[in-house]
């Protein structure tokens, strides 16, 4: 999750155009992680004030609502944010389900099982903060919750705090030691922080316990591939795929793999295999530079010309890459094998690539 901007910078943006409902939303945001509620409130409101149609603010608005204990005006901002989204939306399901386990806890009182169902919707929402409160106060109600521990942990990763996830996954493994999902995730902080090592005992024992899970193949072969063994991270990501064939990021890496061994054609065809699967999934954008890269390669120009096209559209809409390009990188810094023209076009469309703030 990227850091909230600073509070002068928000204050900044809101005095140079009051209207600016993001700002007012981001300034709650800083406001409730600083537990400020009665300040955070004010800028949600706000935010709905100029935008009536910012569902998302209207959850938080609730929430504000469920921490002062007016679990009714809470549910009325939840109801209007639910008829905000499309019907049988994903958000509206997950903010059906916060009407839900909210009734639930002003009707049958503190209960572990509704805070915790809550925050996995809210964090569904990607208001982790909110979700944090929650699966905070399942563990208040129920120190032994196992469930809290692992999905506070899920929450830490989102926000970056791999430290605090490695502490709650530790626990939930400590409570049921016998389930690959913890060790998995576990494996995943400590890969993020890039603790290798740990990162793969992990993902093996997740696989001693259960050789079915694509995800912890997948997982392997990323480590394999940041530590720049190419044979081992092909292998695992093959591994993965068997799995789960379905899976548009262990193929979209398996081409970036078969790229940097500098195998061009094959990583070429695998991304033209797999073109569909790429653009349905939230991989598209990546999977357009890895092309753009390759087609610069291998002289495609007709594709250059269309892929380059919607990189500079992306940079305009200044739009998200969903991937991390170190391994490329590392790659187009030590390839000998890139006329000086080539080097200097793929020079260019990682540097917008970076740009766009990948999430690593």
């Amino acid at each position: 999750m990227p850091n909230l901007p600073h509070i002068d910078q928000l204050n900044e943006q809101i005095a140079q155009d009051a209207d600016n409902d993001e700002a007012h939303f981001m300034r709650a945001e800083y406001y409730f992680r600083h537990r400020s509620y009665a300040q955070a409130k004010l800028d949600y409101q706000a935010a709905t004030d100029i935008n009536p149609e910012y569902g998302l603010a209207y959850v938080a608005l609730g929430y504000v609502d469920t921490i002062e204990g007016s679990s009714e005006t809470a549910c009325a901002y939840f109801e209007q944010a639910r008829l905000l989204y499309p019907t049988n939306s994903q958000e509206a399901a997950w903010v059906q389900q916060v009407i839900w386990a909210t009734q639930n806890l002003a009707t049958y009182g503190e209960d572990a099982s509704y805070y915790n169902r809550r925050g996995i919707n809210l964090n569904d929402l990607k208001l982790y903060w909110q979700a944090l409160v929650d699966y905070s106060q399942a563990l208040v109600t129920d120190p032994g919750y196992k469930y809290s521990y692992y999905n506070r942990g899920l929450n830490y990763n989102e926000m970056g705090e791999y430290a605090l996830a490695i502490k709650d996954f530790t626990q939930a493994i400590r409570l049921k030691p016998d389930d690959p999902w913890h060790y998995n995730d576990r494996g995943n902080s400590y890969n993020y922080l890039k603790r290798y090592e740990e990162a793969l005992k992990d993902y093996f024992k997740g696989i001693s316990i259960d050789p079915n899970i694509a995800a912890l193949y997948g997982n392997v072969g990323d480590v394999y591939f940041s530590l720049g063994n190419l044979e081992q991270a092909t292998h695992y990501i093959e591994l993965a795929i068997n799995k789960d064939p379905h899976d548009a990021t262990y193929k979209a890496t398996l081409a970036e793999i078969y790229l940097c061994a500098g195998d061009y054609e094959k990583a070429w065809q695998m991304v033209m295999r797999n073109r569909t699967l790429f653009d349905q999934s939230e991989y598209a954008l990546a999977s357009d530079i890895l092309q753009l890269v390759l087609a610069c390669i291998l002289g495609h120009t007709q594709a250059i010309n269309a892929l380059e096209q919607r990189l500079y559209i992306a940079k305009q809409l200044a739009e998200t890459v969903d991937w991390d390009f170190d391994s490329l990188m590392r790659w187009f810094n030590n390839t000998q094998d890139l006329s000086k023209d080539t080097r200097a076009d793929i020079r260019k469309y990682l540097e917008v690539a970076v740009g766009l703030g990948y999430i690593a």
